[in-house]
C-alpha cells in the first residue's frame, strides 16, 4: 500500500489498533453458570472479576464485567462475556492466556477443612458426631476451596458437628467423645477421641 491509496472495506489490512489500558478479557460462561449468575438480577452484568496470568498463583488484577452476549452458542452451550481490566503498567497484551474468576455473589455457605473430607467408594463423605456421640458418615457435594476451607454445597446442616481431627478413629456407627472447638468464623468442629 502506497501513500495516497484509497482505503476501503475488503482492501489490504493497513494496521490493527488495540487498547491496552484498560484491556478487555473475553471469556465464555456455561449455560449452568449463566443461569446461576443472572438470577442475581440486572446488576450481575457489572460484577467484579479477578484475573491471574498463567505463571501467577494468586488473582492479582481486578476488573468489572461489562458485556454479556445476547444468545447462547448452540454448538458449545456457552455464552460470550467480556470484562474490562485496568492495565496501567501495560503488562497485559492482547492474546495473553489468563484465568478469570467471576464472583457469583456472596451468601452463607457451609465450609469445612479439606482434611475433614473422606472418600467412600464413589462419593465424598464427612464424618459427623450426633448428640449421643454416634459417628454418622454424610455424603456431601463439594465446591471450591476458599481461604483453606472447602465449600460444602449439599449434605451438611449448620448444626452438624464435623470430625476434623482423629478422623482415623471415627467409624460410622461407632461412638466417640467429641470435643468441640471453634474454627475460623462461626463454625465449630468436633475432635474424635
Amino acid at each position: 500500500v502506497d501513500a495516497g491509496n484509497l482505503v476501503q472495506a475488503g482492501a489490504t489490512l493497513l494496521t490493527t489498533i488495540v487498547a491496552l489500558d484498560p484491556i478487555y478479557a473475553t471469556f465464555d460462561l456455561s449455560e449452568a453458570d449463566l443461569l446461576r449468575f443472572t438470577r442475581r438480577g440486572p446488576q450481575a452484568e457489572e460484577s467484579p472479576v479477578q484475573l491471574r496470568l498463567a505463571d501467577e498463583a494468586e488473582f492479582t488484577r481486578q476488573g468489572r464485567m461489562d458485556f454479556l452476549d445476547s444468545a447462547l452458542n448452540n454448538r458449545s452451550g456457552t455464552i460470550r462475556a467480556r470484562a474490562t481490566i485496568a492495565n496501567p503498567d501495560l503488562f497485559l497484551t492482547p492474546g495473553t492466556f489468563a484465568r478469570l474468576r467471576l464472583r457469583a455473589g456472596e451468601g452463607d455457605v457451609l465450609m469445612v477443612p479439606d482434611a475433614a473430607i473422606a472418600a467412600d467408594q464413589a462419593a465424598r463423605v464427612v464424618m459427623t458426631v450426633s448428640a449421643d456421640g454416634t459417628v454418622v458418615a454424610k455424603p456431601v457435594a463439594l465446591g471450591p476451596v476458599v481461604d483453606g476451607l472447602r465449600v460444602v454445597r449439599d449434605g451438611l446442616a449448620p448444626h452438624d458437628n464435623v470430625v476434623v481431627s482423629g478422623l482415623h478413629l471415627a467409624r460410622p456407627g461407632g461412638r466417640v467423645t467429641a470435643e468441640l472447638r471453634p474454627l475460623a468464623g462461626r463454625a465449630r468442629v468436633a475432635e474424635a477421641r
